[in-house]
């Protein structure tokens, strides 16, 4: 689940992969319709200060799987 109150969704990604010690991280995103809330550079950031493979995806406001 991450600390929330971290206040930064890259924070609470390296908050979780230090609980859970997993070997490769999966990044669900918003659509391009809905990406106002993402933090800037959230996938570069993640990718360089967890260490880790990182598949992304995103999901569209139907719920269906598409190519970020």
């Amino acid at each position: 689940t991450g600390q929330s109150a971290r206040g930064s969704v890259t924070l609470v990604i390296e908050d979780a992969v230090a609980e859970f010690h997993p070997d490769h991280v999966l990044i669900a995103v918003c659509g391009p319709d809905h990406t106002n809330w993402q933090e800037h550079g959230l996938l570069a950031h993640v990718e360089e200060r967890v260490g880790l493979p990182v598949t992304v995806y995103a999901v569209d406001s139907r719920g269906h799987a598409t190519r970020p």
